[in-house]
């Protein structure tokens, strides 16, 4: 789900590798060339196939074959998932609460993101740790995946828990702020399914492994979450939908709570705004008129992040920087939730400034 989903075909979805402008271009344009691949888009339907048709065996001999098989990058995050990550059903403890469906959710991922400039390259580098991923299959029930960077409960003991905590810690130091780069649903109140081997031979991590069998079962359970941590799963599909042009839900009660919950929210780095003219703030104000429809008087609560350009790093036209700079002034000291004026919006790049 989450590999066809409309993030990871958006990423693929082109006619030459020339607009392909992803991290990994480099790569891609080496992988596309050694398999005589025209189009990146065919990378990503020949990259499915091939999760669709390996053959998963109890060795885990499947994963060198899928990295032979398959665009590398995508292969290695097949394995992240599967192995270092574990899943659960979830639900919400209470019954007034629901989960939404964004049409990107199953893309959407909690934990840090940084973007630092290569002085070398002078290229934008990102750098993302994946802690928690979702699949809404309806409104009372998720999967979340879950990252073994993580605690959980039961899951380690003392001495795999301190070599836990130690790589945990390593990971966050890669982020431009480490302090800030823990996961804000640590506390989830899940753990991985309890495994029932055919034939149990754990002594070591070794004989773990070979102690693996297909006729293995593993007991699941579901899961309650708090309106706490419904809340922050909600919040982070409405935050990353403004790309979409959609949000299912079931209940309009439910809709109203999860929309004020999202305006009101006071969490660092959500519902930053950077350009008053862009998708992001007018997703915003949409939310606000659909809260007035459903009889909510919420304001969004928003954080404007005021523009820099480095005086020596390109060039911008003086009417994108006079627009970005009044706009920012007018949205501060503005007391209504409303469009810029229209004498704003015409301030276009190309205009002739005086």
């Amino acid at each position: 789900m989450k590999y066809r989903n409309s993030g990871m075909f958006d990423r693929y979805n082109h006619d030459h590798i020339d607009e392909y402008q992803a991290d990994d271009r480099e790569r891609m344009l080496s992988y596309m060339e050694s398999n005589g691949f025209q189009r990146p888009r065919d990378v990503w339907f020949d990259n499915i196939c091939r999760f669709l048709d390996v053959k998963m065996d109890p060795a885990r001999s499947w994963m060198k074959t899928l990295k032979t098989q398959m665009y590398p990058d995508d292969a290695m995050m097949m394995e992240l998932h599967l192995i270092w990550s574990f899943i659960a059903f979830c639900e919400p403890a209470t019954s007034e609460d629901e989960f939404l469906l964004t049409q990107n959710a199953y893309c959407i991922f909690e934990g840090p993101s940084t973007e630092k400039i290569n002085p070398i390259t002078q290229k934008v580098e990102s750098n993302y740790t994946e802690y928690h991923n979702f699949a809404p299959l309806s409104p009372k029930l998720i999967i979340v995946l879950r990252s073994h960077l993580l605690p959980s409960e039961g899951q380690d003991s003392d001495g795999l828990r301190e070599l836990r905590k130690q790589f945990a810690v390593l990971i966050q130091s890669q982020h431009l702020h480490p302090d800030k780069a823990g996961s804000i649903l640590q506390d989830l109140p899940i753990r991985p399914c309890h495994t029932i081997y055919a034939a149990p031979d754990i002594t070591s991590a070794t004989t773990l492994r070979a102690s693996f069998r297909e006729n293995d079962r593993f007991q699941f359970q579901c899961f309650k979450f708090s309106s706490r941590h419904t809340t922050l799963i909600n919040n982070l599909f409405l935050e990353e939908a403004h790309a979409t042009s959609s949000i299912v839900y079931h209940s309009r009660a439910s809709l109203k709570q999860n929309l004020e919950n999202y305006m009101k929210a006071d969490i660092d780095g959500m519902k930053a705004i950077i350009d008053p003219l862009g998708k992001r703030h007018e997703y915003l104000i949409t939310l606000e008129k659909i809260c007035r429809d459903l009889g909510s008087s919420v304001s969004c609560r928003k954080t404007f992040i005021e523009p820099r350009f480095p005086p020596d790093e390109g060039h911008m036209h003086m009417s994108s920087f006079v627009a970005l700079e009044v706009g920012m002034g007018l949205l501060k000291i503005s007391g209504t939730e409303r469009l810029l004026p229209r004498a704003y919006l015409l301030l276009k790049p190309g205009m002739i400034a005086a």
